[in-house]
């Protein structure tokens, strides 16, 4: 089982938009993104697999996925 986003920490212009992928297992059926850094509005979709994010300053996301009982999370600067 793993989960891995793409790109990795990546630089985005104030204002601008960048799609995250994460790259994970067939079978995981929940994304929730958040954020300990900027506001959960940053995010057009924190359910969606690839969000879309519109950082406002540099932020830290985090994404936790589950697949049946297993879970997992990764994090994007």
């Amino acid at each position: 089982m793993f989960l891995d986003i793409v790109p990795d920490d990546t630089t985005v212009c104030q204002e601008s938009s960048v799609t995250i992928i994460p790259q994970t297992n067939t079978q995981t059926n929940t994304f929730s993104w958040s954020s300990n850094t900027a506001p959960l509005s940053t995010i057009a979709n924190p359910a969606a697999q690839n969000a879309v994010i519109t950082p406002q300053d540099t932020a830290t996301y985090i994404l936790h996925a589950v697949w049946g009982v297993c879970e997992r999370w990764d994090t994007i600067l």
